[in-house]
């Protein structure tokens, strides 16, 4: 897969327009922050709209755990962690919406999570 992924800090293209239709809402408007307003947005990657399309039509695309699995040891690399390390733990928060209303979770352990019952 060649347009699969892609880094909000990368270079989005010409135009508002072309960056919608590839990286959808969410992406676009995360590489708007960091890019246009300079706000402090966390090193992040997006997976594009030709991937979501794969998957609805056919399946997880072939190839693509091995570049999430790439994409995340580059982000535990800017952070000194690594994704499931219970030392220097990498947490991270997971976006998606493929048509089907809004799904957000975070994902990672640090070993510190309140169990059932427990009030913070």
């Amino acid at each position: 897969m060649h347009n699969d992924l892609v880094w909000v800090t990368d270079d989005l293209g010409p135009s508002r327009q072309a960056t919608l239709d590839r990286l959808g809402g969410k992406g676009t408007a995360l590489a708007e922050m960091a890019q246009d307003l300079d706000l402090p947005v966390p090193p992040a990657f997006v997976l594009t709209t030709d991937v979501c399309r794969e998957y609805m039509q056919s399946g997880w695309p072939d190839g693509l755990n091995d570049r999430v699995r790439e994409a995340m040891e580059e982000l535990g690399s800017r952070f000194d962690r690594r994704f499931g390390d219970p030392g220097r733990p990498m947490l991270v928060a997971l976006f998606c919406n493929p048509n089907q209303g809004d799904i957000f979770f975070d994902a990672g352990d640090d070993g510190h999570r309140p169990q059932r019952g427990h009030q913070p």
